[in-house]
Parts: C-alpha cells; structure tokens; sequence
C-alpha cells in the first residue's frame, strides 16, 4: 500500500492560505453585511440567511424574522463564512504553492468568483433555499469578489514575506 501525503512544501502554505481564508471569509461577510445596512437592514440577515443552513426553522420563518440577533444562527453564520473560507484559501493555496510565479492577486478574485458561482447555484438551492430567495445575487457575487481580493493579497503578502525572510537567511 502507497502512503500519499501533501509534504512539507505544500502544508505550510495551505496553512497560511486557510488563516487567510478565514480573515477573507469575515470580510466577504463584512460586505454582504454593509450592503445589507446601506440597504435598510439591520446587519444581522446576512449572517442569519448563512446561518439557516442549519438552523432550520429560519428555512421557513417569515423574512423579518431574519434580522433579529440569534446566537445559533447569527454566530453559525460567521462561523460558516470563517470555515468556508478556509477550506477554500488552504485549496487555492495547495494548488498554487508550486507556482511561485503565478499572480496571486488574479487568482484570489478566479477563486473568489468560483466559490460563490458553487455556492450560489450548486450549495445554497439545496441547504438554503432561503438565501438565494431573500438575498442579491449581486451582493453575494461582490461578496465573492471581495473574498478573493482579500485572499489574493494575503497570498501576495505572505510570498512577499517568504521571500524577504529567505533573502535575509541567505544573506553572507
């Protein structure tokens, strides 16, 4: 039997990429969050409308219901969103750490955008019916924008960094 593992080159990085994941997954939520406010609400929907996944009875519940605080489904929500984002910075940072060349900042908005074609149209219709229904698509599309800027950069950074610490190591 063959042991596969991803090594020392490549956790390193997806550990880095799923911190950064969570901080870009808080500020996607920070955006859908303000855009809800400069609509009228009250700043709670978008993590409730996250949070109904499995908090099941807000799937049913009337939408005003939705911008009370609720600490299963309010606090769910962010933790979903810090989750979520760090699955998929670890991925996008597994599957770039090899490519030190590639343009972090442009792959951050692909991932981004992709994520949130996934969870608009595949996750979202089946564990929460009640997003796609109450929510912008556009405001979750710029969500998905905002999260890849912020985790491209962060990727940028942290190469940025590795870089400047290797050149200092290496310096006579």
């Amino acid at each position: 039997m063959a042991r596969v593992h991803a090594g020392q080159a490549t956790v390193g990085p997806m550990l880095y990429g799923a911190v950064g994941g969570v901080a870009a997954g808080l500020f996607g939520l920070v955006v859908m969050t303000a855009a809800e406010v400069l609509g009228g609400g009250g700043g709670f929907q978008t993590s409730n409308l996250i949070g109904a996944w499995f908090v099941r009875w807000l799937q049913v519940a009337d939408t005003d219901a939705l911008t009370g605080f609720y600490a299963d489904a309010t606090l769910g929500g962010m933790a979903v969103a810090a989750v979520g984002g760090a699955v998929v910075g670890a991925l996008v940072a597994g599957l770039l750490a090899r490519h030190p060349e590639a343009r972090m900042m442009a792959w951050g908005v692909v991932s981004g955008l992709l994520a949130w074609a996934i969870v608009w149209y595949l996750v979202a219709p089946v564990l929460s019916p009640v997003l796609v229904r109450v929510l912008d698509w556009r405001v979750a599309a710029a969500s998905g924008m905002a999260y890849g800027l912020m985790l491209g950069w962060w990727m940028r950074f942290g190469r940025f960094s590795a870089r400047s610490i290797d050149a200092r190591l290496t310096r006579p």
